[in-house]
């Protein structure tokens, strides 16, 4: 299992998720709830900081 390491409404580390495969992550947010997105989406892309496997 690896951690996603993103950067959202500040500067850092402000995001995580779990990721599952096929360049995609699991990950919940207030507005939908839990989703699945891709990293290769052009949002995560740039927020993308890194990942670390447990």
């Amino acid at each position: 299992m690896s951690l996603v390491h993103l950067e959202s409404y500040k500067p850092g580390a402000s995001h995580a998720g779990i990721y599952i495969g096929g360049n995609q992550f699991i990950h919940s947010s207030s507005s939908n709830g839990v989703s699945i997105s891709s990293r290769d989406n052009s949002y995560w892309k740039k927020k993308y900081i890194g990942a670390k496997r447990m």
